[in-house]
């Protein structure tokens, strides 16, 4: 799998898989709770797409479903890196 996802830190079974198997992928986690956190996190991506020897970074636009209607809107971030974007709809 030759990319390196962004995606909220958890704890348990799931928090392993992220933190010893997802981790070698170069994978970016962050702490949906913590503000500093989510700073760091624009700053990391940032870190991530300038370095070529990278994987390819996908962000999923919302992972959360509002009342199984629909998605809240994309977050505006993603699109300031100055980075080559590929949207893909599923």
């Amino acid at each position: 799998f030759p990319y390196a996802i962004v995606g909220q830190q958890h704890k348990g079974g799931v928090g392993f898989i992220q933190n010893f198997i997802l981790k070698c992928m170069g994978c970016l986690w962050f702490e949906r709770s913590d503000i500093k956190d989510r700073q760091a996190v624009g700053r990391k991506i940032k870190e991530h797409i300038q370095n070529p020897e990278h994987n390819p970074l996908l962000i999923f636009p919302e992972g959360t479903c509002v009342n199984n209607r629909y998605c809240v809107m994309f977050k505006k971030g993603a699109f300031d890196l100055g980075a080559k974007i590929y949207p893909v709809a599923i």
